[in-house]
């Protein structure tokens, strides 16, 4: 991964540390037999915005299952932004995948995709107590893409941490794009040992198919 420095293309108030600043100054490091990634949240008002950080893969895939073992998120205060998200080039005509993400006092994880015109979706599989609000995925005219509201407090923020966090999996195939969530008590075996068999995992939080769209 690398970490990105330039100006936030979504115009938060923010700036992002380069992988030096990141280091010395704490903002990412290791702690507690994982990864860490944090924010500046004792500087008040700082002029351009707390510095935070986003950090980018070196590598493009097109299908696969990509999995992330959290313990801590940011909780559900004012002016917070997490997000753990993919994209593709020229953005939006090859989309985003919107795996987590949240805004402020939010306490349910928003799952959305964004895409150029002529993209629909449903929802059909999705656990219930998931929303399609929108089947258009266009992102543009300002159209904020098809996003699924989900329901389960433990997935997301505050009640995320409450739980001791958990395993966010998605899986992206020609036929559809599948997100799951499993709290820290239960995890599948299966991931655990290394071996994760999606087949076995049951509904997903949230899943975006049907026709009306290129999935690949």
């Amino acid at each position: 991964f690398n970490f990105f420095s330039g100006g936030d293309p979504t115009h938060g108030y923010v700036e992002f540390a380069n992988t030096q600043t990141a280091n010395e100054s704490a903002l990412a490091g290791y702690a507690n037999g994982g990864i860490y990634l944090g924010v500046d949240h004792t500087t008040k008002n700082p002029s351009g915005g707390r510095a935070a950080v986003r950090m980018t893969s070196n590598t493009a895939y097109t299908h696969g299952l990509f999995i992330a073992a959290i313990a801590h998120m940011p909780g559900g205060i004012c002016g917070v932004w997490p997000a753990f998200w993919t994209f593709g080039p020229q953005w939006p005509n090859s989309g985003e995948i919107d795996i987590i993400e949240g805004v402020n006092g939010q306490t349910t994880n928003a799952v959305t995709l964004h895409t150029s015109s002529g993209c629909s979706m449903s929802n059909s599989g999705s656990t219930g107590g998931s929303v399609l609000g929108s089947a258009d995925c266009n992102a543009g005219n300002g159209n904020m893409g098809c996003s699924q509201s989900t329901s389960s407090t433990q997935a997301y923020g505050t009640g995320f941490n409450s739980v001791g966090g958990g395993v966010y999996a998605m899986e992206w195939t020609s036929s559809a794009i599948s997100i799951h969530f499993f709290p820290r008590g239960s995890i599948p075996g299966d991931i655990s040992s290394g071996n994760p068999s999606p087949s076995s995992w049951g509904a997903p939080q949230a899943m975006f198919a049907g026709s009306g769209c290129n999935i690949d």
